[in-house]
Formats: structure tokens, C-alpha cells, sequence
């Protein structure tokens, strides 16, 4: 017999250029690093103002992939994942250790 895991509650940080479209529905999706999602999760998505993530190396983060600072308005949405679209899926449309995750606000069918 194989035992169902219990939903995880991820809390994650959201910038605010997508937050106010995740909250009104507009947005009824993420791309995120894969942390294991899966249906059922539950995204906890902390607006942050400023918190930029850079794709490209510089002298000082020659890797890529660096966040400059930023600061988190208070505000928090809460979503439910019905998709999980991962790069085994789809690759050559996500990249390796991403997802695409579609949601729903929590109490919706």
C-alpha cells in the first residue's frame, strides 16, 4: 500500500509586477524553480517590491542568477495547484529543474 504525502504550504515571494494579476485571476499561473510541487500544494505568494532576478552573469555574480534586494509590502494571496506542466513534460518549452503551475484561489472547484 502506498501512503499519500499530506499538501505542502510553500512560501514563496512574488514581485509585484505579477502579484496584483495572480490576485485578480488574470495570472492563473507560475513558472518556478521545481521544488517538487505537486497538485494540491498550496502556494502562500508574499508580494515583494524591488526584488529583481537577474538571468545574466556580471563581474560580481559571474554564475547568473542573483537577486538584487528588495522589500516585502505584507501583502500575501493564498493558491491552490491544479497543474504541474515540468520540463520532462514539455522540454523543449521549460527549462530543466522548472514548472509551469496553474492555480486556483483556495474555496474555488
Amino acid at each position: 500500500m502506498m501512503l499519500e504525502r499530506a499538501l505542502t504550504v510553500h512560501q514563496l515571494e512574488i514581485d509585484a509586477r505579477f502579484f496584483g494579476a495572480v490576485a485578480s485571476g488574470k495570472k492563473p499561473f507560475e513558472v518556478r524553480r521545481d521544488r517538487g510541487y505537486r497538485v494540491g500544494d498550496i502556494l502562500e505568494l508574499h508580494e515583494w517590491v524591488g526584488a529583481v532576478n537577474h538571468a545574466l552573469p556580471t563581474p560580481n555574480h559571474p554564475q547568473g542568477y542573483w537577486q538584487s534586494p528588495g522589500y516585502p509590502t505584507g501583502r500575501m494571496i493564498r493558491r491552490v495547484v491544479t497543474y504541474v506542466l515540468r520540463h520532462e513534460d514539455f522540454p523543449r518549452g521549460i527549462a530543466e529543474g522548472y514548472c509551469v503551475l496553474g492555480l486556483r484561489e483556495e474555496g474555488q472547484a
